[in-house]
């Protein structure tokens, strides 16, 4: 249990910094007619520690071989998790890119809007939810396989 909580901290830890020097101290602050919306930087810093969780988590189950079934049943959450978190954002991001499209936004964060978004944003989300949905199909197959092989063998011996 201590170790668990030891990779958890420093996961923390490692999506706080990166959250930080990517973002700094700083807000995107987006206008669309008569509303503000004000995101602090440190809102990213949920989706990046899951992220990273899931890529900790996988190369973890992969070394050990699929032998624990609750660290398995996490991945599984924590992929279904990122899958859902990550299509909220695809849809705040569609719904910029429809007010980029339209000329209906009004302020662009400091920098430029090159700088914090890019048509790009779209797809690179897509690929990601594949990514994470064939990971959690892997592991599925192998932790069922792992056990349908554990439950053949314990037959054979009776």
């Amino acid at each position: 249990m201590r170790k668990e909580l030891t990779w958890i901290s420093y996961t923390l830890l490692s999506s706080v910094l990166i959250v930080y020097i990517v973002f700094g101290n700083s807000t995107l602050d987006f206008r669309f007619r008569d509303t503000s919306i004000i995101l602090p930087s440190w809102g990213w810093t949920i989706p990046v520690f899951l992220l990273l969780c899931f890529v900790i988590f996988f190369f973890r189950i992969l070394k050990e071989g699929f032998i624990s079934s609750t660290r398995n049943a996490v991945f599984l959450l924590l992929g279904f998790t990122i899958i859902v978190v990550l299509q909220i954002l695809k849809s705040y991001f569609y719904l910029l890119d429809n007010y980029l499209a339209h000329g209906q936004l009004r302020a662009v964060p400091v920098g430029g809007k090159a700088i914090w978004y890019s048509r790009n944003t779209l797809p690179v989300i897509v690929a990601l939810q594949i990514f994470i949905g064939l990971a959690l199909v892997l592991v599925i197959y192998f932790w069922a396989s792992r056990n349908n092989l554990k439950s053949n063998g314990n037959a054979h011996k009776d």
